[in-house]
């Protein structure tokens, strides 16, 4: 009985008029991010973290959970229309989305999306909410070295999952961890690698180092590149409501492949684009007369129903053991924690009415957000023609003005710098950031439960069953994921080849390995060589620090320094050359792959003079003069930049200054408050 009240209680939360409000504005913002390639929900979801915390819980979660909720429901209108996928978990989408719009079956292929997006969300909720009361007494069994163990399990999966990069996602998990180690240590108050500066004693904000490491090189990556995200693409054309009913008519397909997507979506790591191609592969393998790759509506509804219910199979583990499966869900556990939601046992407890608000704020988002997405096809769709010089002003705007919120300072700024330089070279150079996100989300339970489990237990909790359990789970995955992954991406290839389209042929062609005699340095070598340095010197510092304060720098980055001394030696030795090397970024056809490095020193510059602008000019001068020169030195019409002017001050008065009454910076120079705002 207690579940159904609970239930009904979560629904109230929810049907309040402001937790209403902003989840609409969510599905709008999510909805209109998810069809733009180059942002993507990520981004959009970091630079939401500092406003959503802001928020009491049940708007807090309207806000996170809506965006994330119709991240994949959109992102399938894209890749049927232009055959650019919205999101990577679209890409499986494309092969028969993409050539039934070639053939005037566009409206067809988007209704089928969309509708079959909507039923697997709406079908992953009704799993999550069946499993809850089966999840109670597992977790409440669980002690301080378990959930140390849990926390293990989720970084490791997904750094495990890293592709090629496998070392590389274990190294930047630890990387994450030590990140977060900077600061006063709770218990003992050691200083932790703060040099002097009292801003860094409560720590690095983690907001500030998400919207650093994964928001701002993506809009780098957009700036550089100066295009329009769609260029030519075909026209709808109707039948919309044509492919909602084939989401009824192949209703068992749909039913399978949701139901695929919530069971593995259990699993930290695998993520929304890998089991959608499983349940693009389970389609061909298991569906009659198919005509996969050329235009079959199966091929559209198997992957979108699948890469939506995921979302369910991952708010299971995530709200049952405070473990993020994927990069979107750490965004949520950060709101969560940030607004006084503790997600663990206390969800299933005390906390029960708030995680049915989750589940709610899910489902009606999904309903709400497909039926919008149909009924606005055609406009949205035009927003895929929106040059780079429009949207890249607005975003970076948002995102300075959401690093600021960390602490009101000007450090924040530069924390920020710091954080992108990381996050692009990482971007660059082929090293996994989902695995550093989570080290960095789930590094402050780990130390918790490392040090109650050591305390209460010494090495004997080592013994404990579940530890033995979950350890051997661990290392059995270590062994059997390759080979699983192996089996996965050539099947994956399989599909592709059959289907006959080269681009995605040569996306799953293996990177070359050339190996050489001697030892050769090479560029991405450099990154690894700086990681391995900081790593030393911080271990070797720490040394001195009391066993409470060192003990996870000791074990995870004692571990973490040896593998980054490995891989340096495989990258010294084989000349391995990474797979997401190089210059990631895809330039406009007038525009030369020579251009891209004087074009990523010029978007660089930007970036710090506006840091500069702020420092010198205070807040609203530097960012109205900026977004209006951005806007018109790339191209646009005065005009236009005098309305992303326009929209930035209408947030920054409207929002910032009116609403919550943030507090500006003092310039450097002596100007009057009415063009500073302090």
């Amino acid at each position: 009985m207690y579940m159904w009240e609970a239930s009904l209680e979560g629904l109230l939360m929810v049907l309040q008029p402001f937790p209403m409000l902003i989840m609409i504005l969510a599905i709008i913002l999510g909805s209109v991010v998810a069809i733009l390639p180059g942002i993507g929900s990520v981004a959009l979801l970091s630079m939401a973290l500092p406003f959503a915390m802001a928020l009491p819980p049940p708007a807090a979660i309207a806000l996170v959970v809506g965006i994330h909720a119709v991240a994949n429901t959109a992102s399938g209108l894209t890749s049927s229309l232009t055959g650019i996928p919205g999101s990577s978990a679209s890409v499986a989408t494309i092969l028969d989305g993409y050539p039934m719009a070639k053939r005037g079956e566009g409206a067809r292929a988007v209704g089928a999306a969309v509708w079959c997006s909507v039923m697997g969300g709406v079908f992953g909720a009704l799993i999550l909410t069946a499993v809850l009361p089966l999840m109670r007494p597992l977790v409440l069994a669980m002690g301080a070295a378990e959930m140390f163990m849990m926390t293990l399990l989720g970084v490791s999966m997904v750094a495990m999952l890293s592709g090629k990069a496998k070392m590389k996602g274990l190294i930047a998990a630890g990387l994450g961890i030590m990140i977060m180690m900077v600061g006063l240590d709770p218990k003992s108050g050691t200083e932790r690698w703060v040099f002097g500066q009292a801003f860094l004693w409560d720590g690095i904000d983690l907001v500030l180092a998400v919207m650093g490491v994964y928001a701002m090189p993506e809009v780098i990556a957009l700036a550089v590149s100066g295009t329009s995200i769609a260029g030519d693409a075909p026209k709808m054309g109707r039948g919309m409501i044509d492919g909602v009913k084939d989401c009824f008519k192949y209703w068992f397909l749909t039913l399978r492949t949701s139901a695929l997507g919530a069971v593995f979506g259990i699993i930290p790591g695998l993520g929304s684009t890998t089991i959608a191609w499983l349940a693009y592969g389970h389609a061909v393998q298991t569906e009659k007369n198919g005509t996969f790759g050329k235009g079959d509506i199966r091929g559209v509804i198997a992957p979108e129903a699948a890469n939506n219910s995921v979302d369910a199979g991952s708010y299971i583990t995530a709200l049952g053991f405070g473990i993020p499966t994927g990069t979107p869900i750490a965004l949520i556990l950060i709101v969560l924690i940030a607004v006084g939601i503790k997600p663990g046992p206390s969800m299933l407890t005390d906390q029960l009415p708030l995680t049915f608000s989750i589940i709610w704020t899910l489902t009606l988002a999904n309903v709400i957000g497909g039926i919008g997405a149909l009924a606005l096809a055609n406009p949205i769709a035009k927003m895929t023609f929106w040059p780079a010089r429009v949207i890249v002003p607005v975003i970076v705007v948002l995102v300075y003005l959401g690093a600021y919120t960390a602490n009101y300072a000007m450090s924040d700024f530069v924390l920020l710098i710091i954080f992108t330089a990381l996050g692009f070279f990482m971007k660059q150079f082929g090293w996994p950031r989902a695995p550093m996100l989570l080290g960095l989300v789930l590094a402050g339970p780990m130390e918790k439960y490392l040090w109650i489990a050591a305390g209460a237990y010494g090495f004997d909790w080592l013994l404990r069953p579940g530890v033995i359990i979950i350890f051997l789970f661990i290392a059995g995955s270590a062994i059997l994921l390759p080979i699983w992954q192996a089996r996965q991406k050539a099947a994956e290839k399989a599909i592709l080849i059959e289907a006959g389209i080269e681009a995605e042929k040569a996306r799953l062609k293996e990177a070359e390995i050339k190996e050489q005699t001697g030892m050769k340095f090479r560029p991405q070598s450099v990154l690894t060589l700086v990681v391995v340095i900081l790593l030393g010197i911080g271990i070797a510092s720490s040394l001195t620090w009391p066993f409470r304060a060192n003990i996870l720098v000791l074990t995870i980055g004692g571990a973490c320094w040896i593998l980054s001394v490995i891989q340096l030696f495989r990258e010294l030795r084989s000349q391995e050359v990474a797979e997401s090397s190089g210059m990631d970024i895809e330039l406009a056809d007038d525009q030369k792959m020579e251009n891209a490095p004087m074009r990523i020193v010029s978007v660089s510059l930007w970036l710090v003079g506006l840091v500069l602008g702020i420092w010198f000019l205070g807040l609203y001068i530097a960012v109205l003069a900026w977004s209006f020169l951005y806007a018109y030195r790339h191209g646009s019409r005065w005009w236009v930049a005098a309305l992303i002017c326009a929209i930035c001050w209408a947030f920054m008065y409207g929002l910032l200054d009116q609403a919550i009454h943030m507090p500006f910076p003092d310039p450097l120079l002596p100007l009057p408050r009415f063009l500073t705002g302090v």
